[in-house]
């Protein structure tokens, strides 16, 4: 596996992290999506899925999201997913 890598959005002094990997097969791989409580319900969540989306299609990369948030939040907004869509 490659060396995990982060993205992180800061609101209010707390911080919400992405954690993710970027496989030689040409993957995105999100492991991970956490946020502070205390930034619960804002679309902070979705925020970082989407950056992380962003990411895979400047890069021509597929998404393979093993984080159930980012699963879930992939499958619910459809035009998110990318030209080559997420890997299940």
């Amino acid at each position: 596996m490659n060396a995990m890598q982060r993205i992180e959005v800061e609101r209010d002094g707390q911080t919400a992290v992405l954690d993710y990997t970027i496989e030689p097969a040409g993957t995105l791989t999100i492991w991970h999506v956490e946020t502070p409580f205390a930034l619960r319900g804002r679309g902070i969540a979705g925020e970082l899925v989407e950056q992380a989306r962003a990411l895979a299609e400047q890069r021509h990369l597929t998404l393979h999201p093993v984080c159930p948030f980012a699963k879930t939040y992939l499958a619910s907004n459809p035009t998110l997913r990318g030209s080559s869509g997420p890997r299940a």
